[in-house]
């Protein structure tokens, strides 16, 4: 069914042999970070199958379930508080996070913020908006993303 929908192939895979494979592992387009007691064959076997290197590690201190301690996407990564330096540093490296273009991210957000005067044609900045704002947190960004497609709406 989930071929025929997506117009995917589709595995079945198991991850060191758990069938909950989203909770013990985490892809993009670039790589993939999975259970630490996932084999060597097994992790050939899933590198070949999606094209992209992928390596057995932790998040969180020591965490084995991937999904729950971290998510990635092909420009940038969020993991839990106790994930230590050393799991950053191959969190970093299998995702190939440092070769990210964060400043087409940055434009990308800043877009998404922006309120627009249609009638004049510019963006304009929350915080003449929402005066209150001048210190906009990520609080405050989200609802603004929120009250401006509700807006859209009416």
């Amino acid at each position: 069914m989930i071929a025929d929908v997506l117009g995917v192939e589709v595995f079945r895979q198991t991850i060191a042999g758990n069938i909950l494979v989203g909770s013990f592992c985490a892809f993009t387009n670039r790589g993939g970070l999975v259970h630490p007691h996932t084999s060597v064959e097994d992790l050939d076997e899933l590198s070949t199958l999606l094209q992209v290197p992928l390596v057995a590690g932790t998040v969180n201190r020591g965490s084995e379930v991937i999904g729950a301690g971290m998510i990635v996407n092909d420009w940038t990564a969020f993991c839990g508080l106790d994930t230590t330096t050393t799991e950053l540093s191959v969190i970093e490296s299998v995702f190939k996070l440092r070769e990210a273009q964060p400043s087409a991210i940055v434009d990308d957000m800043r877009k998404s913020l922006m309120f627009h005067d249609h009638a004049n044609h510019v963006p304009v900045p929350p915080f003449q908006i929402f005066p209150c704002c001048q210190k906009l947190d990520s609080g405050c960004f989200n609802a603004l993303r929120w009250t401006s497609e509700y807006i859209k709406y009416f």
